[in-house]
């Protein structure tokens, strides 16, 4: 269909609500008329609306591959982006950050993008009927009859493929999870160490506070102790001194009397009396003046005058 032109191509896509809307009425009169009519008569209205359903996504897929151009379609063309490198840059910047993540962690996107994406490589609507109808069974066996009838383009080989590829991704998450979890109560666990070493660490600077407040009381107080004791130390100290002084002194009196000083009284006779020497030596003489010559000394006359 890539010869079609572009007014083909839209008056197609004006009828595909009308194919939507006669193929969600034919399916719900199918379920009805299957729950009252034999096998038989449905098995062949379920190969007309297989027909109906193939076509429509041929149709559609058709659509998606024959896109007409902005010029054609709105008469302008759009500029071109040039932020490629930037997006690169991104893209590398995410590789880069999931290259640093855990295996487990990595594993459902990888395994996404190995098997066609979020959906398994199914359509999102067959999935999504895929999904409702498997957990409305619980996984079990019997979900696949069913499964059928809601998805009669599907063989039963590609729905239990698709069941085999949603348990891989089930337990892949489930793996994810646990790592996660893992990781969260490892970052509790160590949230809680630091918590708790700085508890502790806190309580040793609130504990080295108090102890250097009371050393320094301590130390203040054993100050203004050695301070009295040598204040009371140095008055004893005084006071011995004193004593041993005043000991001195009344020593010296005891050893030396003539020390002291003696009151004597005045006597201005005692000028004109004659001294004791005088009173011997007018003993010899007598009183008439008569007696042994006093005998007077003079110094040696040197030989050379001698006979001048």
């Amino acid at each position: 269909m890539s010869h079609l032109t572009l007014e083909e191509l839209k008056d197609l896509g004006h009828q595909i609500p009308y194919f939507l809307v006669f193929f969600t009425c034919v399916s719900n009169a199918n379920q009805q008329h299957f729950a009252h009519e034999a096998l038989s008569s449905g098995v062949s209205l379920q190969k007309q609306l297989m027909k109906i359903q193939k076509d429509v996504r041929k149709f559609q897929h058709h659509l998606i591959d024959v896109k007409p151009t902005p010029e054609c379609k709105f008469g302008f063309s759009f500029p071109k982006n040039n932020n490629k490198k930037l997006k690169l840059n991104d893209k590398k910047c995410i590789k880069l950050h999931n290259r640093d993540l855990p295996a487990e962690v990595r594993a459902p996107e990888d395994f996404l993008q190995k098997t066609g994406g979020p959906y398994g490589g199914w359509d999102q609507c067959d999935h999504q009927v895929f999904l409702r109808i498997w957990t409305k069974h619980r996984g079990q066996t019997s979900y696949r009859n069913e499964a059928k009838l809601h998805l009669p383009d599907k063989t039963a080989e590609e729905i239990k493929r698709h069941e085999c590829w949603h348990l891989e991704l089930l337990s892949l998450q489930e793996k994810k999870k646990k790592v996660r979890n893992a990781e969260c109560v490892q970052r509790k666990h160590f949230k809680e160490n630091c918590r708790r070493q700085k508890e502790v660490k806190l309580a040793l600077v609130e504990q080295l506070k108090i102890r250097r407040e009371m050393e320094a009381a301590e130390a203040k107080t054993r100050s203004e102790e050695e301070r009295r004791e040598m204040e009371e130390r140095r008055r004893e100290a005084a006071k011995v001194i004193k004593q041993f002084q005043e000991r001195v002194r009344s020593l010296k009196i005891s050893i030396f009397p003539l020390d002291v000083n003696e009151h004597i009284s005045r006597d201005p006779s005692r000028l004109i009396r004659p001294t004791k020497g005088w009173q011997e030596r007018m003993k010899h003489i007598g009183p008439s003046g008569g007696g042994p010559l006093l005998q007077m000394f003079h110094r040696a006359v040197p030989t050379w005058r001698q006979g001048l």
